[in-house]
């Protein structure tokens, strides 16, 4: 939003977590226009710019508030002239605020009381409120909405049928908004999986008891031939005639942010049951988990640290799981460190479960850029399983693949090729050659291979494992769509740029109707695309999609992520290209010195920001500098990758052609005799 150059509108609703600074949200294009609704006086005033820009909203009219009661309750006009008194009395006892009008009209309307019924209990539930006894619902800091309306919710609660109560408690541990009948239709398919059914580490007599409460609850939308939709419907409609749940037409309920909280606090216990309801969501598609991301990240608001940190690693470990593969790696890495403490003090440090654990954690070390920390824990995790579990174990296996893939990531081509083919043989032994764990194994060589410029060798094995992905998954499967994207990378590494670019947008428009437009792995797709249409010479489009790639990854991210810093180079890149020299010298130099500190100088990532930069120093004319880095990056690929190398090939191209700059002609005609040596 920050390249957009005309004027649109930010809004953000609801936002009364005094908690949660929302200024880091904001835009900060000249062109934007944010607007924010929020019950926290204070807030408002410090999200607001200049005078006349905060506006409070009044209370309705007595006249305003006696409409949206007759429409609410479903009273005909003749019975508002006869309750007219009444209908003011109670309106004015509401503070003619709206929220409470339109939930005690509901209640009304559902209960079938007549108006003078409802104010007695209105002021028999607000005297027991007031006196503080036999109820459990506790205030709140929210301004402007004081004990009428607690009293107009309580009441409309306890009409309900206990189980639509039993619901609207568990839904208050989710995220108000996005609750769906398919999240409780998935918790129902696995809440019997073996997640619950055996562990290394005993459940707790609360985790069991929420495991029973959860498994029962969902049980009652049960029928005789399984999950039936039509008995949950009707548990939903039941709340939603109360006016405390709200349907918006596309299958997501909503639950009034007030209503939210004052649910929470009727009953504490709800809490462990929705933490073994959603554990127990268990999927590899990627939809799901970015529909589940919002409720995970509500549910564990609830808990302190040291609360999360005694329930039991296999819910952590299966939330964790949810928040890695939607990005939030961070998050993820919380869980799981957690999960293997637990595993070290209970099981041992040599405990498969335990080796497990530092596995999946060195994994999202990996996935933040940490690389040698993760390469440390990997290679701890691969020496204890093949003592412990032999060499063929298909946990060994396993162990061994996680540290090629973080030695890719390392540069470390050639000895994680030779793991990864180690790990395709016992595979195609073990499974079969068709089996998902085979054809992942002959995906991560592929991508090997491409980074050690056999990219024909690649094109080969990615074709195949397209081929089976679509065969066995579908076209829209998200495996099926990494093979798409993979191969596309490797069309562009053979100059296939049109057939690339085709794959390339079919893979992005795919991953932003599935995951949404920043998702990471949408992010990357978009960065793919635009280095494609780099080479392609589409230089302008190029640069839009790079821009909003790297904006995505600062907010995610941050500015010394790797990725981050991949989105600063192709945008630089392209900057050179559209003759934007000094801008893209800028960049390249923060790129080089941030992966020179957080990679080291002979990695190749760090040797390809060199090799850029010089690029750029050329066009700027500063040959004497761009002659030095050349030398340095040529050495350093003949050293790493040998003579006959692509990537060693174009490094004595660029030099050859600074030293004509130079009028070294002599060397230059060396450096080009070379050239032609290698390509005979």
């Amino acid at each position: 939003m920050s390249n957009l150059d005309t004027e649109f509108f930010m809004y953000i609703d609801n936002a009364d977590d005094p908690t949660i600074n929302m200024r880091g949200f904001f835009s900060n294009s000249d062109y934007v226009r944010v607007i924010i609704t929020t019950r926290l006086s204070e807030k408002a005033h410090h999200y607001s710019q200049g005078d006349g820009s905060v506006l409070k909203l009044q209370p309705l009219s007595e006249e305003e508030s006696t409409k949206l009661l007759a429409k609410t309750a479903r009273l005909s006009e003749e019975a508002v002239v006869r309750n007219g008194s009444l209908i003011a009395m109670l309106v004015k006892e509401l503070c003619y605020l709206p929220l409470a009008v339109a939930q005690a009209g509901a209640c009304i309307s559902k209960s079938g009381w007549a108006v003078h019924l409802y104010l007695e209990k209105f002021h028999s539930l607000r005297a027991l409120l007031l006196d503080g006894r036999n109820d459990k619902v506790e205030a709140t800091a929210i301004d402007d909405y004081p004990l009428h309306f607690y009293t107009t919710w309580k009441l409309s609660y306890d009409i309900l049928p206990e189980r639509a109560q039993a619901l609207l408690r568990l839904c208050s541990y989710l995220h108000h908004t996005g609750i769906t009948e398919q999240l409780f239709h998935d918790a129902y398919r696995s809440i019997s999986h073996e997640i619950f059914a055996s562990s290394s580490i005993l459940f707790s007599s609360h985790e069991q008891s929420a495991y029973v409460n959860a498994r029962d609850f969902l049980h009652q939308f049960v029928g005789d031939e399984g999950w039936s939709t039509e008995n949950f419907t009707w548990c939903m409609r039941e709340a939603c005639s109360t006016s405390i749940l709200s349907f918006d037409g596309t299958e997501h309920y909503s639950i009034h942010p007030l209503v939210h909280s004052c649910l929470r606090g009727v009953e504490k216990e709800s809490t462990m049951t929705a933490f073994v309801l959603v554990a127990s969501i268990i999927s590899t598609d990627q939809v799901t988990w970015v529909q589940l991301v919002n409720h995970i990240q509500h549910l564990l608001t609830c808990w302190t640290h040291g609360e999360c940190a005694r329930v039991h690693p296999q819910i952590l470990e299966s939330l964790g799981e949810a928040l890695g593969s939607v990005g939030l790696h961070n998050d993820a890495l919380e869980l799981l460190n957690l999960v293997l403490i637990r595993n070290h003090l209970d099981l041992g440090a040599d405990h498969s479960d335990t080796l497990w654990a530092m596995g999946n954690l060195a994994n999202t070390l990996r996935e933040l850029g940490q690389y040698d920390k993760a390469e440390l824990m990997l290679r701890e995790v691969l020496e204890k399983m093949q003592r412990g579990l032999g060499p063929e174990h298909p946990g060994t296996i396993s162990a061994m693949g996680n540290l090629a893939n973080t030695l890719i990531e390392l540069g470390r081509y050639n000895e994680a090729e030779l793991m990864e083919r180690e790990v395709l043989d016992k595979r195609q032994r073990g499974l079969g050659p068709n089996h998902p764990y085979t054809i992942l194994a002959m995906r991560n060589l592929a991508r090997t291979l491409c980074g050690l410029g056999r990219y024909n060798e690649a094109e080969l094995m990615e074709r195949e494992v397209l081929e089976k992905r679509q065969r066995g998954l579908g076209p829209d499967h998200p495996d099926t769509i990494w093979a798409i994207g993979n191969l596309a990378s490797t069309l562009c590494g053979l100059g296939q740029y049109n057939e690339a670019e085709l794959m390339e947008r079919e893979v992005l428009e795919k991953r932003q109707r599935g995951l949404g437009p920043d998702h990471p792995y949408t992010i990357l797709a978009m960065g793919n695309l635009a280095r494609t249409l780099h080479q392609l010479g589409q230089y302008n489009e190029a640069e839009l999609v790079q821009r909003e790639v790297l904006e995505k990854r600062q907010r995610g991210l941050g500015p010394d992520h790797p990725d981050t810093l991949w989105a600063m180079g192709d945008l630089a890149n392209t900057l050179r290209e559209l003759g934007q020299y000094d801008r893209a010298e800028l960049i390249e130099r923060e790129v080089l010195d941030k992966k020179q500190r957080g990679l080291g100088p002979d990695h190749p990532h760090t040797i390809l920001a060199m090799e850029n930069l010089a690029r750029t120093l050329h066009q700027l004319g500063q040959y004497d500098e761009a002659e030095l880095m050349e030398r340095e990056v040529l050495d350093k690929r003949q050293r790493a990758l040998g003579p006959e190398h692509l990537d060693t090939i174009v490094a004595m191209r660029n030099l050859a052609r600074t030293l004509c700059q130079l009028e070294e002609c002599k060397q230059a005609e060396l450096v080009e005799h070379q050239l032609l040596e290698q390509g005979r």
